[in-house]
């Protein structure tokens, strides 16, 4: 199997200086790639602590751990569900939110997807993809919205907004096996 080819660089931006448009290279670097799939990928490199990289040592460093990984994946040698398990949910509602801009909803729907993910982070408390994974905890969740005054239908539409979430992270995101908000029941 040959070894995957990638490179870590610093993008091009157009920055106003002195009033004037200039083209100027980024001080942080993005990496370009081909996924395991054999797509192009291209993103900013961000480290685990959320900040972005302005090394370039520490940039080639990131490539070729994300190389390795993409080579691991194309063997079936990662499990993608269980790598993301450890995915914040704060980032998997952000990737969510913007597959929502991207397919041109309304910004009432956008807005009322946000509310509600945000909700499930905070009175789950869901900090990471796996406690998603967790039916129970999805409908205490729901429940919550009941004894916190609201009517049925609201908790109703809370759990729509969760499957939503959950069907995204099976068929587009890749990011789980089965959507766990199926075995939560809609209140009457």
């Amino acid at each position: 199997m040959r070894r995957s080819k990638g490179s870590a660089f610093r993008p091009t931006v157009v920055r106003i200086i002195d009033g004037k448009r200039r083209k100027v290279k980024s001080r942080f670097y993005w990496v370009a790639y081909r996924d395991a799939d054999g797509r192009p990928r291209r993103h900013a490199l961000v480290l685990s602590n959320g900040s972005r990289v302005s090394d370039q040592a520490v940039a080639d460093s990131e490539l070729r751990k994300t190389l390795l990984l993409v080579e691991r994946q194309a063997a079936g040698l990662v499990d993608k569900t269980v790598s993301a398990a450890s995915t914040p949910m704060r980032v998997v509602l952000a990737r969510y939110i913007r597959h929502l801009r991207r397919a041109r909803l309304t910004r009432n729907h956008i807005a009322q997807s946000l509310t509600c993910g945000k909700w499930f982070i905070d009175k789950g408390p869901m900090q990471r993809l796996a406690d998603f994974t967790d039916a129970e905890r999805i409908d205490r969740c729901v429940a919550a919205v009941l004894h916190a005054g609201r009517s049925p239908r609201t908790a109703n539409v809370y759990r729509r907004t969760a499957h939503s979430l959950g069907q995204w992270c099976v068929r587009v995101a890749k990011l789980l096996d089965h959507n766990p908000v199926t075995a939560v029941a809609l209140r009457d």
